[in-house]
């Protein structure tokens, strides 16, 4: 988050406020905890953390579909608790939306509440109960480099590759920006 992106939201907080109190009362729970959720930076580092709170507290009791808006509003709202010191509310919500996460099938919503619980415990002293949350989980995916058929010295490989892109179906299943990398003659 920089300067810029506070200073502009600052500067329209009474706008996003507006915003919050009509999408509320033209009943679009949904968009609110969007935008709730999307706020949460904004509350912790510029304030009040009591109306971030009591905003994503309306706006979770408002919806409780399983939607990734409200898994995301969870993750903003155990942000928020760990920074008032409410560890135990923070990882209530953070075990929530990673139980949303899972329903909803979103690898990237999984792991961002799996280091959210981790992210309570590491804040609460905690680091026996936060290490499980940080380490590399087994997989059963292989990453291999071989020679082609017809033995030329070159081999195909990835750049650029990041955990995620190794997920089954992600990006439809392909992976992108496939290189050829010169084998190592050894």
């Amino acid at each position: 988050v920089s300067r810029a992106w506070l200073d502009e939201r600052e500067a329209e907080h009474d706008n996003l406020r507006a915003a919050l109190d009509r999408l509320d009362v033209a009943a679009e729970t949904q968009l609110v905890l969007r935008l709730a959720g999307a706020l949460w930076r904004f509350w912790g580092l510029r304030g009040p953390h009591a109306e971030g709170m009591s905003r994503l507290d309306q706006a979770l009791a408002s919806d409780e579909s399983a939607t990734a808006a409200r898994a995301s509003a969870l993750i903003a709202a155990a942000a928020l608790a760990v920074d008032v010191k409410e560890y135990g509310r923070g990882r209530q919500h953070a075990d929530e939306a990673l139980t949303l996460y899972r329903e909803l099938n979103d690898a990237w919503g999984i792991a961002r509440a799996t280091f959210f619980q981790g992210y309570v415990a590491i804040e609460s002293g905690d680091f026996a109960e936060a290490r499980p949350h940080f380490e590399t989980p087994p997989t059963a995916h292989a990453f291999m480099v071989r020679r082609l058929k017809d033995r030329a010295p070159w081999v195909i490989g990835r750049a650029g590759m990041q955990y995620r892109d190794l997920i089954p179906g992600r990006l439809g299943g392909s992976i992108t920006n496939t290189l050829r990398i010169q084998a190592d003659s050894m």
